[in-house]
């Protein structure tokens, strides 16, 4: 990285998802010299903050050796005087973590609409109901929630009455626990794997709601949107980034986290009123296309890291 910096020399090094990168590209530009913007779409960098101050001896020496003798390893090392975040749900979990990132600017991320094109009857239930899930299978995820609420509605109103598709990838033992929910419910349950993107966009379009359930500060909510530019009613938790463009009983149902019973109940207001589903799914598609496309998200960081780099000439 040292050696390509300085043999390239750009105008400006874009940090763009830190999940996927170390500290040392970073702590490299910074000691080349060279402006550093950042775009923050996780909270992943706390993870290298300083180790936390212990009474024990061994929590003493690690501390000691974060602080003051590899200080480098930190990113107390690093400037963000231009940052970007894609929430401020983002933002103050970042600064509550201790990053100075009071000021930074606010780009929401948008999706390419042009992908998911909307089902022909937006908004329409069938029957039975297909409900999906996509995303990141993980307890905090919520996707037991999901399955728990589609048995409560099948032991209401039927075997035959509602189906659920859940799509992603996460740790064995909780996709083994998910595979063991669905073989105690009398509904139709598919657990699969993840998806290519254009394989995901028909998905989205052969079910009728999408749900959410995550129990965490989500940083944002790329599948809501996905889902909404489908033309699919959304129900979703609102504790994190999703909630800066979620309406409750504007363009998305809320429920609570772990709540399978008011997600089923959630569930029961869409299919008993078509008028509901509808309105809700018309809006959120027209919100995406307006506010969040990707045309509008890369212009907004084009113009961000331009101007921060004529804001350090």
């Amino acid at each position: 990285m040292r050696r390509s910096l300085r043999s390239f020399r750009p105008d400006v090094v874009f940090a763009w998802s830190q999940l996927r990168l170390t500290l040392a590209p970073v702590l490299e530009a910074t000691a080349v010299g060279i402006p550093l913007v950042w775009s923050f779409n996780d909270a992943n960098l706390l993870s290298y903050r300083d180790a936390p101050f212990s009474k024990s001896h061994r929590g003493r020496i690690r501390w000691l050796l974060s602080r003051w003798f590899l200080p480098g390893s930190s990113p107390r090392a690093l400037s963000f005087a231009h940052a970007a975040v894609i929430s401020n749900s983002l933002r103050e979990d970042l600064v509550a973590g201790g990053l100075p990132l009071q000021g930074a600017t606010l780009i929401h991320q948008g999706i390419p609409t042009d992908q998911f094109p909307p089902r022909q009857d937006i908004g329409a239930i069938a029957s039975p109901m297909r409900v999906c899930y996509i995303g990141q299978l993980q307890s905090y995820k919520g996707v037991h929630v999901v399955l728990n609420a589609v048995s409560i509605y099948a032991s209401r109103h039927g075997p035959e009455s509602v189906s659920l598709t859940i799509v992603g990838s996460g740790p064995a033992d909780y996709v083994a626990s998910l595979r063991a929910i669905s073989e105690t419910t009398n509904a139709k349950v598919a657990i699969l794997d993840r998806m290519p993107r254009e394989q995901l966009s028909a998905t989205y379009r052969a079910h009728d709601v999408f749900v959410f359930p995550s129990s965490w500060r989500e940083p944002f909510g790329l599948t809501h949107l996905e889902a909404m530019a489908s033309g699919l009613p959304v129900v979703s938790t609102m504790d994190g980034g999703q909630a800066e463009f979620l309406r409750p009983e504007e363009n998305c149902l809320a429920c609570p986290r772990e709540d399978a019973e008011a997600l089923c109940g959630c569930l029961e207001r869409l299919k008993n009123d078509p008028s509901l589903a509808e309105r809700i799914a018309l809006a959120g598609r027209e919100l995406v296309l307006e506010e969040y496309t990707t045309s509008r998200y890369l212009r907004e960081l084009e113009e961000f890291v331009v101007g921060s780099v004529k804001g350090d000439s």
